[in-house]
């Protein structure tokens, strides 16, 4: 992939799981103060913070996508053995 592609796909992917967030958010907070009752109520609830968790996992994700990874290396001990 292009490195256009690879940044366009990560703008993409930051701003749909901050709409995400904003939704559930605005989700959790419409069936707290509306104070929503019952079994949709309570789906209604938890749909909101399903969304919002989804959300900041896809934002930590895109954020660790653009991030340069280092490679990992493993150093011998230089010290003497036991």
């Amino acid at each position: 992939m292009t490195s256009s592609t690879v940044r366009s796909r990560n703008a993409f992917l930051t701003a749909f799981s901050a709409s995400l967030v904003v939704v559930g958010a605005l989700l959790l907070l419409a069936g707290t103060v509306l104070d929503w009752s019952g079994f949709w109520g309570g789906a209604g609830l938890g749909a909101g913070v399903a969304l919002a968790v989804v959300g900041a996992y896809l934002w930590g994700y895109a954020n660790g996508l653009r991030r340069v990874r280092s490679a990992a290396v493993w150093i011998p001990s230089s010290g003497e053995g036991e």
